[in-house]
């Protein structure tokens, strides 16, 4: 057997745009594949978490797909420009590439702002077979207007303050994402596997929000809280890895 190996990719979106990826495989067929989604203002690297993960997981037979969002990390495009609708175009390209080469079952994992990106693909493509998220937000517009310096309704540039800094965002995000609304969309993902993660200790996004998700989704679905983990589960994240693996040789191994 070959041994798992990371590999520089590159997938052009529909915008023409480069997103940059790393992809942890070998030559022969893998069990599962993961395709992990990046949270807000995040990288595919995950400040090197994403990375162990991925190196983790192979020991169960399982590959991993990383890769930036158009704007962020590494990949083409400016992260002013960001929005909803544009990383679920992203995921969809990424998607389409995985399956071009990859025959078994794609789930994808997201993570915060990038859960909801993995939700609202998942429920309109039936490529992906299963989909978890991490302390993803079930209400858009009250967590990021509470995170805008300006009023987006009447700025053309909005500054968002969070615990990293201040970012800047075009209006057309705020605009954007009051077409989606995740606790419908989730609900369309059945019969699909869900599987819902959070800390109970979550300062960006509020625990409950995990449970408004579930509560929306059908079957098959679960739900975990890992006790003490913040937003980040920067001391938690062995614990996620865990709730993930299980769940994966629950409905897929």
């Amino acid at each position: 057997m070959s041994e798992y190996k990371w590999q520089n990719i590159t997938i052009l979106n529909s915008r023409n745009l480069r997103l940059d990826g790393l992809f942890y495989t070998r030559e022969e067929p893998a069990a599962i594949t993961l395709i992990v989604c990046h949270g807000f203002t995040g990288s595919k690297e995950g400040g090197g978490k994403a990375i162990e993960m991925a190196e983790h997981f192979a020991q169960f037979n399982i590959e991993t797909l990383l890769f930036d969002f158009a704007g962020n990390g590494k990949s083409e495009g400016n992260f002013s420009e960001i929005s909803l609708s544009n990383h679920i175009d992203d995921l969809k390209w990424v998607v389409n590439w995985c399956r071009q080469i990859k025959s078994g079952p794609v789930i994808t994992v997201g993570r915060s702002f990038g859960g909801c990106a993995a939700i609202a693909h998942a429920a309109t493509d039936t490529n992906i077979d299963g989909v978890c998220t991490w302390a993803t937000p079930a209400e858009l517009r009250p967590l990021f207007w509470g995170l805008a310096v300006e009023d987006p309704m009447e700025s053309s540039l909005v500054h968002l303050e969070n615990e990293e800094g201040t970012v800047l965002l075009k209006s057309e995000f705020f605009h954007d994402i009051a077409h989606y609304n995740l606790t419908e969309a989730v609900a369309r993902i059945s019969p699909r596997p869900l599987l819902f993660i959070h800390g109970t200790e979550d300062e960006t996004v509020p625990p409950d929000d995990a449970k408004k998700l579930y509560d929306a989704a059908n079957d098959p679905k679960m739900l975990r809280y890992i006790p003490k983990a913040e937003h980040r589960f920067q001391d938690t994240y062995q614990d996620v890895w865990s709730v993930c693996l299980e769940w994966l040789n629950l409905h897929f191994q």
